[in-house]
């Protein structure tokens, strides 16, 4: 099922064009700079939420083009160059068959066919059926409007293309689908601060000056991005792989990449690693400068001098590595016998709520008994509870409440994206 109909994105891509369209005559008319940046995306390393066929296709048809589909997977690591050829049979049949495309982009990337994975790539963002990225329809929508106002425009995704290892936009410049690394941003800076200098606009280029260049060190250390920060990063990259766990039929990666960012953020926020040599693309001043494709697959060594007992990266040590970070994680994966319990009842704190679940945020012990139950698979790494209704904010007062009392700091994530820094001394 789509998200929306033929008819809907029709209204949709008309709306968006009246509205940017009155954005930026607006800016012309009060004498401001419109400055408009098509949204650069993920191609290779987010995969597409839903395939869509067409309702003409039968029962049949779709079971018949299920199997084809799992045979050529079943093929990617064995036989990768049979693979594609199913695939590629596979899209001959069904052009818009969007996971395939973005399953054969990937085998062509890995054989160095770089072109023509990234043709893939596009095509399966194009049609994905529940688009979280900015589409091409979109992207001409912005090119539209900045040629009919000569407005200063920089195309995200083609500036970070020509700055990227393949011309193929992956995990190194996106966190996950479309929020950019700290290098996208400096890239996506710097062309703006060009074409403002281009045009001797807010002062700019000014009896010959240069453009102004950003420095990376310069302005890391301007934003004081430190331990903290890139933890705060790899919290909430993590997150959104998390949130998009339901987007798709099979979810495995995102899986991995939420636990992946989440034990990164341990770490980091323990100054056990500098958040470079997490192995994480994107991650650090600098970035790494080489990892593993399927980088999600690997877990995070122990830091130096530690026995893979004392890892702070297994849920045991997650209670105490929360008192050192700031950062407190509660939650299992749905496999959990206790996922489904994990929220509060209206009895006392320290008292089990029906089901006769131990009193896992007892002061004291926050996250403790939780903790000791989960498996490093099982953990998830959630950050307290999302506030979906009235009694779930009861009960994240309740979880603050019981981790003012344990001597815990923690961030909180709720549906309304506010992240509050609490400590002990907070009186509210």
């Amino acid at each position: 099922m789509p998200a929306f109909t033929p008819s809907e994105l029709f209204q949709i891509l008309t709306d968006f064009r009246r509205r940017l369209e009155a954005i930026v005559a607006y800016c012309e008319q009060i004498g401001a700079v419109p400055i408009l940046v098509i949204p650069a995306s993920n191609e290779s390393g987010f995969e597409p939420n839903r395939t869509v066929l067409s309702a003409r296709v039968s029962q049949a048809e779709r079971a018949a083009l299920t199997e084809r589909f799992q045979q050529a997977r079943a093929l990617e690591t064995d036989d990768p160059a049979q693979s594609q050829t199913r695939y590629r049979s596979l899209l001959d049949r069904q052009p818009d068959f969007a996971e395939a495309h973005f399953r054969l982009g990937r085998l062509l990337e890995r054989a160095g066919a770089f072109d023509e994975a990234r043709e893939h790539y596009i095509r399966a963002r194009d049609l994905d059926g529940f688009p979280v990225r900015c589409r091409s329809d979109l992207a001409q929508i912005y090119l539209d409007v900045a040629a009919r106002h000569n407005s200063i425009l920089v195309d995200g995704s083609e500036l970070l293309r020509a700055r990227s290892r393949h011309g193929i936009l992956d995990d190194e410049l996106c966190h996950d689908a479309h929020h950019p690394s700290l290098a996208s941003h400096l890239n996506l800076a710097q062309a703006v601060l060009d074409q403002l200098h281009k045009r001797r606009a807010l002062g700019l280029g000014g009896e010959g000056a240069p453009a102004p260049i950003i420095d990376p060190a310069e302005c890391a250390a301007h934003f004081q991005i430190d331990f903290q920060v890139w933890a705060g990063v790899c919290v909430k990259s993590g997150m959104y792989f998390k949130h998009s766990l339901a987007a798709r039929y099979e979810s495995r990666e995102r899986e991995a990449k939420h636990l992946r960012f989440a034990q990164a953020a341990v770490q980091i926020g323990q100054r056990l690693r500098l958040p470079e040599q997490m192995g994480i693309p994107g991650v650090g001043l600098p970035p790494p400068v080489s990892y593993r494709w399927d980088w999600w697959t690997e877990s995070p060594p122990p830091a130096p001098g530690q026995t893979h007992r004392e890892n702070p990266s297994s849920p045991v040590a997650i209670s105490e590595g929360a008192k050192k970070t700031g950062v407190l994680f509660l939650g299992s994966v749905s496999a959990s016998p206790i996922s489904r319990k994990a929220r509060l009842s209206s009895s006392p704190a320290g008292e089990p709520p029906p089901g006769g679940d131990p009193p896992f945020w007892q002061p004291g012990n926050v996250g403790g008994a939780f903790c000791s139950k989960m498996s490093v698979r099982e953990w998830c790494f959630w950050l307290i509870v999302r506030a979906e209704d009235s009694d779930r904010q009861e009960n994240d007062s309740r979880l603050l409440i019981a981790a003012f009392r344990g001597g815990v700091t923690c961030l909180i994530d709720t549906q309304r994206c506010i992240i509050n820094r609490l400590s002990t001394n907070n009186k509210s």
